[in-house]
């Protein structure tokens, strides 16, 4: 076996990793694909001319795949990717588990609501939504409902108001 078909398809799959791990628009994914495009062709004179086209086949979703498992655990992948909203099959919905627990507390619109606004609940800051009234910037609110990640609130009633 040759080893020069061998180097170009490693050269090519290093590059497919790198793709992954360094954005380069596209660039290290050329350099991947004239690689193994060179050691396809190179390996055709051997005495098993499809082998590299079928490792190449085989070895790029291989290679991406195992990338991409690893990518989370990575500094990198860590900074890269933020945790969030998970999918709740039961539900049908997009659920960020970290709102489930503001049904019932209060705080302060932060922007204007209208209906949709910002606001602070329980010292972090909370994208949330009225009933359809409009709220201005400073007004007491309290968290009426947690239906997804929607955060629906309300004025807060006020001794003396109904």
């Amino acid at each position: 076996m040759d080893w020069m078909p061998l180097a170009l398809f490693m050269a090519g799959l290093g590059l497919v990793v790198l793709e992954v791990f360094i954005p380069s628009m596209g660039a290290l994914s050329v350099l991947a694909g004239l690689c193994l495009l060179g050691a396809s062709v190179m390996g055709w004179d051997s005495s098993m001319p499809w082998l590299y086209p079928a490792l190449t086949v085989v070895g790029i979703p291989l290679t991406l795949t195992v990338s991409y498992r690893i990518l989370p655990k990575t500094r990198f992948g860590k900074r890269l990717i933020v945790d969030g909203t998970t999918f709740e099959a039961d539900e049908g919905v997009g659920v960020d588990k970290s709102v489930l627990d503001l049904a019932g507390k209060t705080g302060t619109a932060r922007s204007t609501c209208r209906p949709a606004g910002l606001a602070e609940i329980d010292g972090r800051r909370v994208d949330v939504v009225t009933r359809g009234e409009m709220l201005s910037t400073g007004t007491p609110v309290t968290v009426i409902a947690v239906e997804g990640n929607r955060v629906v609130v309300r004025e807060t009633e006020t001794e003396g108001h109904n």
